[in-house]
């Protein structure tokens, strides 16, 4: 009796090897796809930080437009005036006889420092110098008003202050006409400051009519 042998079934080693280079050929063949798409699109589809200034547009900086001679010596004079009302309220909140005369001075000083910063970054943007202490007719002013105390004192610093006030705003009027619409404004918010201030020390005054 003749036995037929039956075929030998391949190895499960040998079913798992084929069945690796498969999926082998399958991921070889997917990247391949990939990158010949990646060669083939245009230019445009290559995402891009489209926010990203150019190069021009990050170092151009607008030079700013420089100051008349008028603005110049207009700044320069500020400056000094600014300096002096500093020092007035200054002295007035710490030798003030009266809680009025103490209050305009702790005032007087708010406001200019402010206007004294915007002064100085104006000078700097347009390459200004300024002058960095009081005038030696601003010292004498404040060395005279020293030597008073009390009521006395309250009294010369009012009359000083209107006094200044009064030569003060119509020079920061004039500048609010300027062309340069920052000097313009600093004139005006300054000229403001003055005005407030004469009105504190001569009440009922106007100052339409210095």
């Amino acid at each position: 009796m003749e036995h037929h042998r039956l075929p030998e079934r391949p190895s499960r080693r040998f079913s798992h090897d084929r069945e690796g280079l498969g999926v082998i050929r399958i991921v070889c063949l997917q990247s391949a796809i990939f990158l010949c798409a990646m060669l083939v699109l245009p230019a445009q589809a290559v995402p891009t930080n489209s926010r990203a200034p150019l190069i021009d547009e990050r170092i151009a900086v607008k030079a700013p437009e420089p100051l008349q001679g008028a603005d110049r010596d207009f700044l320069v004079m500020a400056a000094t005036i600014i300096k002096a009302e500093i020092a007035l309220g200054m002295l007035a909140s710490q030798q003030g006889a009266t809680e009025p005369i103490k209050m305009l001075g702790l005032r007087m000083v708010e406001l200019h420092n402010k206007a004294e910063s915007r002064l100085r970054s104006m000078a700097v943007r347009h390459g200004l110098s300024l002058p960095p202490v009081i005038s030696s007719k601003d010292r004498s002013r404040l060395a005279h008003l020293t030597r008073y105390q009390g009521k006395r004192f309250d009294t010369l610093f009012s009359r000083e202050v209107a006094k200044a006030c009064r030569h003060e705003i119509p020079f920061f009027d004039k500048r609010t006409e300027s062309a340069d619409p920052e000097v313009a404004a600093f004139a005006a918010s300054t000229s403001l400051s003055l005005q407030y201030e004469l009105e504190q020390t001569s009440p009922g005054v106007s100052i339409s009519g210095r």
